[in-house]
């Protein structure tokens, strides 16, 4: 009788991991990520993680550093203060989507990686050359990272149904009256029409802020 048992596994080294396949492993998990979550993602124990990352913080800075240099990076060769601040934002937004928990750790830690601050320098240099006021150039700057860091840490607790999470505007407005939303027709059609992604209506509004930016922030005559 032929044998029909599971065959046995073989003893040997555990499975190798390396700081790209933690952060594939992040990212493919989806939400936000536990050390335990992610051994088992990578089929390996906590302990064999730990020789690579041995906290939370760990793991976040981790990601930041491989995907802030993952994500293509903006050139400003031949732009505007306006055009590349666009660009910038854009790609902030990209990183910080990339993983829950992202943006929440950008904003709550000294750490930076020097390539952010000199992106931030480039586009400080960038505004003087287009004559900002050199407060308000940097007040300019700052106001877009805050901007990006708040959007996508809110969509991040609506993703995770945090109790704090800000509601959706829309789902507010389905909870009012029939009778009473028959008197708002332009807010119902707007409502109607809003059809569009999340990334759309994030970049209409940076660029109305960036382009709100320019007007405020150039130096008066």
């Amino acid at each position: 009788m032929a044998d029909t048992s599971p065959p046995k596994r073989r003893r040997g080294r555990p499975p190798r991991i390396s700081r790209k396949a933690i952060v594939d492993a992040v990212i493919k998990h989806g939400s936000d990520p536990t050390l335990a979550a992610i051994s088992q993602q990578l089929g390996v124990t906590p302990q064999a993680l730990y020789h690579h990352i041995s906290s939370h913080s760990d793991l976040v800075e981790l990601l930041l550093k491989e995907i802030v240099n993952a994500v293509g990076v903006p050139d400003p060769e031949g732009q505007t203060w306006h055009d590349y601040a666009i660009d910038l934002g854009l790609y902030m937004y990209k990183v910080y989507s990339a993983v829950p928990g992202l943006a929440e750790y950008a904003l709550s830690t000294p750490w930076r990686e020097p390539v952010i601050y000199q992106r931030q320098e480039r586009l400080l240099e960038m505004a003087e050359a287009d004559g900002f006021d050199p407060l308000k150039a940097f007040w300019a700057s700052r106001a877009i990272a805050d901007f990006v860091h708040g959007w996508v840490s809110r969509e991040h607790r609506r993703q995770l149904g945090s109790s704090d999470a800000d509601s959706d505007e829309r789902d507010l407005y389905k909870k009012i009256p029939a009778d009473s939303r028959k008197k708002l027709p332009l807010t119902e059609q707007g409502f109607h029409l809003e059809s569009i992604s999340e990334e759309s209506r994030f970049e209409f509004t940076l660029r109305a802020l960036i382009t709100g930016l320019v007007e405020t922030s150039k130096k008066q005559d």
